[in-house]
């Protein structure tokens, strides 16, 4: 809308008939069909808070002290005495900070464009469908950057997008031999994945398990493959699984239960020498937190209208996004193909 070129045209050549007593014009059916897609998948999953401030402060803890031992029934641990001499009083707690990050999109209409559809009667199916895809753009885009945002870190205010989780994660693991199809050799990926959360629950010190498995739909569908070629067992089970968008994922069988397996096309794969490089995230969910001003969802302001007579909409987010346990409760996966 914002962009027509308007000119002056004769009938003959919008005309859909034109006989010398009958003239007929071309009408459309109602809406706008289309097939881009608009599905995102992180973000409605993770949690939003209120942001306590510019910067939002939040504290971990690392670590719990060390004092219980064992002590002589009679004696206690010294001269009778059952009170420890030296007490371990480091709590672990790391007070943190992250900067809101502020998002924007814009839609705007020349006077003519808006006084058309007005009087044709489809304003308020244009405008409509214009500020979805509007809201749609700006999801999508969101949720691009939660995954691969451009930031060095939360606690940097000078950085414009967020500090993505493929950065703020810090476990990254690499499948050195990837599974060969034609020599039935090499490592399949839900072995990997179904290890390293082994060990993530031999760690005592951590309650901090996934609870999804993410990846690009390429490696997605080289699972199913793998898990096809599997000798005896099945441990990738197709579909059984729906997400809040309406997506049935397949899962991944491990030792904290199903984990839902899925895709997401924001987890680009990257050129490594002459192969590319996917990877796969293994997230707690629960612990990844969207830090938001005023509002969790873009706000749409109606701008006034100035010399140039334009009808002008803004949209504005203020939020950032936050890894807690991004040492312990998450890791990464590369596979090299």
């Amino acid at each position: 809308m914002s962009n027509i070129s308007t000119k002056f045209m004769g009938a003959a050549a919008v005309a859909d008939l034109n006989t010398s007593h009958y003239w007929e014009f071309p009408e459309f059916q109602p809406g706008i069909q289309d097939f881009i897609n608009r599905n995102v998948t992180i973000l409605p999953r993770i949690s939003t808070t209120p942001a306590t401030g510019y910067p939002s402060r939040y504290k971990e803890q690392t670590k719990l002290p060390h004092n219980a031992t064992f002590a002589n029934v009679r004696t206690g641990v010294k001269g009778g005495s059952y009170g420890l001499s030296t007490i371990d009083d480091d709590y672990g707690r790391v007070e943190r900070v992250a900067y809101l990050k502020c998002m924007v999109s814009r839609i705007k209409y020349t006077l003519f464009d808006k006084e058309l559809v007005q009087q044709t009667g489809s304003e308020i199916e244009t405008l409509s469908k214009d500020f979805e895809d509007m809201l749609n753009d700006f999801y999508m885009t969101q949720n691009d950057k939660i995954w691969n945002g451009a930031g060095t870190g939360v606690d940097k205010a000078e950085d414009l997008e967020y500090t993505g989780i493929l950065k703020q994660v810090k476990t990254s693991i690499d499948i050195a031999k990837p599974y060969d199809f034609t020599t039935k050799q090499g490592d399949m990926i839900t072995d990997q994945i179904r290890a390293q959360i082994s060990k993530q629950l031999a760690d005592a010190k951590w309650n901090v398990w996934p609870t999804a498995v993410y990846a690009d739909p390429v490696i997605v569908e080289r699972i199913a493959m793998e898990e096809r070629d599997r000798n005896g067992t099945r441990q990738y089970v197709p579909d059984n699984m729906e997400l809040k968008n309406g997506w049935k994922v397949p899962t991944i069988n491990t030792a904290i239960g199903i984990l839902p397996l899925i895709p997401d096309a924001s987890l680009k794969a990257v050129a490594a020498d002459t192969k590319q490089k996917h990877t796969i995230a293994v997230l707690n969910e629960r612990l990844i937190e969207r830090h938001y001003l005023t509002s969790a969802t873009p706000r749409i302001f109606k701008m006034g209208t100035d010399e140039n007579l334009l009808d002008d909409y803004l949209a504005v987010l203020f939020d950032t996004i936050v890894v807690k346990g991004a040492d312990q409760a998450h890791f990464l996966l590369n596979i090299s193909l």
